[in-house]
């Protein structure tokens, strides 16, 4: 999915007018896959270079973020089945994953910086001082299930006649 220059500027403008006190200080975007093998095979949970690239780019972003802004990718995947867990797990100190009912979801964490000589930089898929906590008291039961709208049930007549 090519990034949409406008879609970070609209977000800023309803922060600015649903939340003024807050201030945008990063890009949140998604992966999608099929299953937990293509996740594995390609390391879906990694920034791309595209990612990276765009995030590098992104001007009025770091405009916003003061230099400092912070990059956020979800991964996501059907499992195929529930498994029971108890707690997030990471892989590495900026990417952590859990699961919600029979899908797995991967957060990934980065920070973009100056260097010395004013370069844009971002700590990326390297092992950075980036730690990422998800500390909850989180449980994912083995017969636990999200419910997931599809076509199917959109387009299915509603018993009500509506």
């Amino acid at each position: 999915m090519k990034p949409n220059d406008q879609a970070v500027r609209l977000k800023s403008e309803l922060m600015d007018r649903w939340a003024p006190h807050l201030t945008l200080i990063g890009d949140f975007h998604s992966h999608t896959y099929e299953n937990l093998a293509e996740v594995r095979d390609i390391r879906g949970f990694e920034f791309s270079d595209a990612d990276e690239a765009s995030f590098l780019d992104d001007d009025f972003l770091w405009e916003r973020a003061n230099d400092q802004p912070i990059m956020l990718a979800m991964t996501i995947c059907k499992l195929a089945r529930v498994h029971e867990k108890h707690a997030a797990e990471t892989i590495r100190s900026n990417i952590a994953y859990f699961d919600v009912g029979e899908f797995r979801f991967w957060l990934n964490a980065a920070v973009g910086f100056l260097d010395a000589s004013g370069s844009r930089r971002c700590t990326g898929n390297r092992p950075s001082n980036v730690k990422l906590r998800i500390d909850s008291r989180f449980y994912n039961y083995s017969r636990d299930r999200l419910v997931v709208a599809t076509r199917a049930l959109i387009s299915s007549p509603s018993p009500m006649g509506a």
